[in-house]
């Protein structure tokens, strides 16, 4: 079981997945060159039409302190449906340990069904630095 976030935890390399107790499936890249993992939806659900739903992906993450983690929408239920994250790329930190849920909105003109095991959108994964930040009293 992931443990809360640790400061004095050594540096990891990689990944670390714990699949929820309602996990359809670990996130997977459809083809080796593909960039995105695909997230799997955990339960049915139903969006009506300009509403939103979150939706639990039954994964939990321990990431890298210099990777961060974005999930995005898939561009065949945007295209096909007007189904897309909301606050894409929603931003996952090293130091977030809980369920990972994708918060989806449907701005189609139907209900669109969400059946378990269902792809919902696609998980990132990319370096970043976090930069030291000093106070300028002048105008820049």
């Amino acid at each position: 079981m992931l443990k809360e976030y640790d400061r004095y935890t050594p540096m990891i390399d990689y990944v670390i997945i714990e699949a929820t107790k309602d996990n359809y499936s670990l996130p997977r890249r459809a083809t080796q060159p593909t960039t995105g993992y695909d997230l799997f939806a955990t339960k049915d659900e139903v969006i009506r039409p300009l509403d939103r739903k979150i939706i639990g992906a039954g994964i939990k993450l321990k990431i890298p302190e210099d990777i961060v983690g974005e999930i995005r929408s898939r561009s065949e239920l945007a295209i096909k449906h007007g189904v897309f994250v909301l606050d894409a790329p929603s931003t996952i930190s090293p130091n977030f340990r809980n369920e990972i849920k994708v918060l989806l909105v449907n701005m189609g003109h139907l209900p669109f069904d969400i059946l378990t095991g269902d792809k919902i959108a696609q998980l990132i994964f990319c370096k970043h630095e976090i930069p030291n930040m000093e106070q300028q009293d002048e105008r820049l």
